[in-house]
């Protein structure tokens, strides 16, 4: 079944460390590598493990199941940190398509954050190690939740999954954020690690997520992306903001990193919205928006 399954109100627990000697290696299990579920099941920490490859963090050796799943109401728990030793290799996990690198769902699933690590390289941030669905999937009406931060050290890197970087779905998924991470890009934001479908994917009915901010520690750089950089899709799906990111560059903004659709696409039905103030939206092989 599960690496690790912490469920059922437990609090305050901690897996893994800032430390080498303190990194667990979470691979190979039947299910997910690191379960938390359950109503008052909070303030859990998950830090500075490998989960789901080797040793080294070089080659898969993957969960079944989700690498991180948070769920079923559980609240404010962290997976990563925002220091070097913190950061979670979170890369070669799942046997199908339904389960993602982390997967965060439920009502009442809420605050929980997901911030410095690595999903779906090595852990150097340079080389493919996918997971086999999404990188980061928010759903199943999950709120409040960030993915990322607005420091260096809070920024992960969602690259080289076989679907999309980070997906944000299902009615009642609303109020989530996804800023300061590179989604599609090396740990430098200088090279192309593609995603295989789209950066990040905003659809059937979730609302008022935000992607980016204000400030420049919360831009995402969205880029290299094998299809589009970000698409927003469906009835219901309102009320979304996309600011301050580069989509198409790289970290400087400057240079080249298209992704192979469009910048930004709404389709199907998606109404209010709001793409800007402040995006780079550039060297996209479609429309930019």
């Amino acid at each position: 079944w599960h690496g690790v399954y912490i469920y059922g109100g437990a609090q305050n627990n901690t897996v893994g460390g800032d430390t080498d000697g303190e990194r667990n290696l979470i691979s190979g299990n039947g299910q997910d590598g690191v379960h938390i579920s359950g109503s008052n099941t909070m303030s859990n920490t998950v830090s500075g493990n490998t989960i789901g490859t080797n040793a080294s963090g070089t080659a898969g050796l993957g969960n079944k199941g989700y690498g991180v799943y948070i769920g079923e109401g559980a609240q404010n728990n962290t997976v990563g940190g925002d220091t070097a030793g913190e950061q979670n290799v979170i890369s070669g996990n799942n046997s199908s398509a339904s389960t993602c690198g982390v997967g965060i769902s439920g009502s009442g699933t809420m605050s929980n954050t997901v911030s410095g690590n690595t999903i779906g390289t090595d852990t150097s941030g340079t080389t493919d190690l996918g997971n086999i669905s999404s990188g980061v999937c928010v759903f199943s009406g999950a709120r409040n939740n960030t993915i990322g931060g607005d420091t260096a050290g809070e920024r992960n890197v969602i690259s080289s999954n076989d679907r999309d970087g980070v997906s944000i779905s299902g009615s009642g998924t609303m109020s989530n954020t996804v800023s300061g991470n590179y989604i599609g890009t090396n740990i430098s934001g200088t090279a192309v690690l593609s995603n295989t479908l789209h950066g990040i994917y905003i659809y059937n009915g979730a609302q008022n997520n935000t992607v980016g901010g204000d400030t420049a520690g919360e831009r995402n750089i969205i880029s290299g992306n094998n299809q589009g950089g970000i698409l927003i899709l469906s009835s219901g799906t309102t009320g979304n903001t996309i600011s301050g990111n580069y989509i198409g560059t790289d970290a400087s903004g400057t240079v080249d990193l298209g992704n192979t659709l469009d910048g930004v696409y709404i389709s199907f039905g998606a109404q209010n919205n709001t793409i800007g103030p402040g995006n780079v939206i550039a060297y996209n092989d479609d429309e930019g928006v």
